[in-house]
C-alpha cells in the first residue's frame, strides 16, 4: 500500500475524491499514468474495446504503427462509446515534468493524494488544471 498505483484518476474523478472522498463512475473514466507504466494499464484493456492515440498537437495518430514517446493521451472507446480518457505524464529523476515545459518540475510524490477510504490515487486540483492549459 506504500507503493504508488499503476495509474492515479485525474479530471471529474480526481476532483470530486479531492471534495467528497467519493468514487464515482457515472461519466467516462478520466486516468493519469507515467509512460513507463502505460503497458500495464493497455494490457488489461479488452482487445474489443477501441484504442484512439492522440499526440501533443491533438492529432490522432494509427495505433498500431505509433511509439510511446509520441503519445500524450489514448481515448478508449466501446462502439462510438467513450469509456476512458488515459493521459500519459513524463517523470525524470522522480520529478513530474509540466507537459508544456519541461522546466517546471514538481517531485512526482507531491502530484497526487491517496484516498485511504478507496485505497487509490489522484491527481491534486491545481496539478489537473495545468493540463487544461
Amino acid at each position: 500500500d506504500n507503493e504508488p498505483h499503476a495509474f492515479k484518476f485525474h479530471g471529474e474523478m480526481a476532483t470530486h475524491l479531492f471534495l467528497t472522498d467519493q468514487l464515482h463512475f457515472d461519466n467516462k473514466v478520466e486516468i493519469c499514468v507515467k509512460r513507463n507504466e502505460l503497458l500495464k494499464i493497455l494490457r488489461v484493456i479488452p482487445m474489443a474495446f477501441t484504442i484512439k492515440v492522440i499526440n501533443k498537437k491533438g492529432e490522432q495518430l494509427p495505433y498500431d504503427d505509433v511509439q510511446l514517446h509520441q503519445m500524450s493521451s489514448l481515448e478508449v472507446y466501446d462502439h462510438n462509446d467513450l469509456l476512458m480518457n488515459i493521459i500519459i505524464y513524463d517523470v525524470d529523476n522522480e520529478h513530474w515534468l509540466f507537459r508544456l515545459n519541461h522546466n517546471v518540475r514538481i517531485p512526482e510524490k507531491y502530484i497526487y493524494y491517496h484516498s485511504l477510504k478507496w485505497k487509490v490515487d489522484y491527481i491534486k486540483p491545481e496539478i489537473v488544471l495545468m493540463y487544461l492549459l
